[in-house]
């Protein structure tokens, strides 16, 4: 993981900066699908990135778990936060709780690259995604999720709850690629699309549909305890559509949990 990350910092002669990546490659030998959210590299010397790290399996078999590594890498002249490395987060203006913070980093010619990152659950990524504003603050320096990363993390929490596998090579298991976080993906209307229940904030639900699936708010989707079930738990309404695969909406029925299976 870091390695990659190492080798991104010393490609210098770009000639413009890259875009993140989320990235979904299936591991054969771990059985394990590891969904990971690079952050862009420009040059030598950067300021803090974002980044994300997890597996699909860890998530689902305990979504409540704090199993995604969430974090920011910089590289400079010097360390900036071996000593100094608390990671703090608002989403809104609210504080979010996060966990303990851990730091690492290398030295490498001429510059030094660090890593610092704490692990959450599903439901804590999706509050700092979908605030309208969020920032954090590493040791003093505030760092602001922009609009772009946004959309980054929506593609991320998105890739999370897709059941697909995906290839060594990076490609799904039907032979689509990962793209750019940013990269356009056409609108169509499905006619039956299916998801899951992706994170519960107090009464907000979010499901891994959205306008890239044809979502439309106002949509009404059944909502079973899993893809095999007949019993209906509810109805889920769609109230904000997010660009990708994400949604947020009220359910009414009985007790939903995160996995939940959605459909129309």
């Amino acid at each position: 993981m870091k390695e990659k990350f190492v080798a991104l910092a010393v490609l210098v002669a770009l000639a413009l900066p890259a875009l993140a990546q989320v990235s979904v490659k299936y591991d054969e030998f771990r059985q394990v699908t590891e969904v990971e959210l690079s952050p862009p590299r420009g040059g030598l010397l950067n300021p803090p990135e974002f980044y994300a790290h997890t597996t699909k399996e860890a998530v689902s078999k305990d979504p409540a778990g704090n199993h995604i590594t969430i974090g920011f890498t910089s590289t400079s002249k010097d360390w900036e936060y071996l000593d100094c490395h608390f990671l703090h987060a608002l989403a809104d203006g609210t504080p979010v709780e996060l966990g303990e913070s851990k730091h690492d980093g290398s030295v490498g010619h001429g510059y030094v690259i660090e890593f610092v990152d704490v692990h959450v659950s599903l439901a804590t990524l999706t509050k700092l995604a979908n605030a309208k504003e969020a920032r954090f603050k590493l040791c003093g320096t505030v760092i602001p999720i922009s609009p772009r990363e946004h959309e980054e993390l929506a593609q991320f929490l998105a890739a999370l709850t897709d059941k697909s596998k995906s290839t060594t090579d990076g490609t799904a298991a039907g032979g689509t690629e990962t793209t750019p976080a940013l990269a356009t993906q056409p609108v169509q209307a499905v006619q039956n699309p299916r998801g899951l229940v992706a994170a519960i904030d107090g009464n907000d639900i979010y499901i891994s549909l959205g306008k890239a699936d044809g979502v439309k708010v106002g949509d009404t989707l059944a909502v079973f305890a899993d893809e095999g079930s007949e019993k209906k738990l509810g109805v889920f309404t769609v109230k904000k559509v997010f660009e990708g695969h994400l949604s947020s909406g009220t359910f009414e029925g009985t007790a939903v949990t995160v996995g939940a299976w959605v459909n129309r």
